[in-house]
């Protein structure tokens, strides 16, 4: 048994290392696989220490570590398989309105998971031409432009029309982009007098596709009805890490009361 817990822990180390030199040390929470792989050699030396029978140790230690991963283990379990569920499923067409979730802009130009998200967006319109899309995003203290007008850009010189386009630059989180973008939508069907969509609303959520059931959820939290995901497809290298870093901001966000 140990020995399976020590060659979980080496791979946890050798994804750490792929990790870094595919995408930065300053990937986030990319610190947890390190975390994970002392966890998986503690529980290691433990396994050891009671079938080798060398030493004594405290009995509740173990017991607290054992029983403390077995908890971990089927909780991120069962939070990841509601994950993977959720971005595999397929869109709705004829959406009233979408809401695009922006992602970081580079002073070079826009990041590899904005830009699967955008292309996304821009298939969805050639299916779905009378769709109107919310591009959610602000300006961060290291980005040039808001992602919100970065993401208009892209997406109107790839020719959908500027009507189309509804632009939310305040936001900085996930909450903030369902939120505000609410108030968009709402600003524009006043602007319409509501003629354009009546209730009920249709509503998607564009984001990638691990993060697609967080954010439908905080939208039914915040008051949307009828609100579907779209999933844009997310690197394949990163997929299981932003999976883990995603089930862990499922239970941040549930304790917080967001969900």
């Amino acid at each position: 048994m140990e020995a399976i817990f020590f060659l979980l822990s080496i791979l946890c180390l050798v994804y750490f290392v792929i990790i870094v030199a595919y995408s930065g040390i300053g990937t986030a929470f990319c610190g947890v696989w390190i975390f994970f792989a002392a966890v998986l050699a503690m529980m290691g030396y433990f396994s050891m220490r009671k079938i080798n029978k060398v030493g004594s140790l405290p009995k509740r230690l173990p017991v607290f570590v054992f029983t403390s991963f077995v908890l971990g283990v089927i909780v991120f379990s069962v939070i990841m398989n509601f994950v993977i569920k959720e971005s595999r499923k397929a869109e709705k067409p004829g959406l009233n309105y979408v809401v695009v979730l922006g992602a970081k802009v580079y002073p070079d130009g826009i990041s590899k998971s904005l830009k699967k998200r955008l292309d996304k967006a821009y298939e969805y319109h050639l299916e779905n031409p009378d769709t109107i899309f919310v591009l959610s995003g602000g300006q961060g203290s290291d980005e040039v432009v808001p992602e919100a007008l970065a993401m208009y850009n892209y997406l109107h010189l790839k020719g959908i029309p500027e009507e189309k386009l509804l632009i939310e630059m305040n936001s900085r989180n996930t909450l903030e982009n369902i939120v505000f973008s609410k108030k968009q939508i709402d600003m524009d069907r006043k602007k319409h007098y509501y003629s354009a969509y009546p209730d009920p609303l249709s509503i998607g959520i564009l984001t990638s596709d691990f993060h697609v059931m967080r954010a439908v959820k905080i939208a039914k939290k915040q008051g949307y009805k009828n609100v579907y995901g779209i999933a844009a497809p997310s690197d394949s290298i990163l997929f299981v890490h932003m999976c883990v870093r995603e089930s862990a901001a499922i239970i941040k966000d549930y304790l917080m009361g967001n969900l």
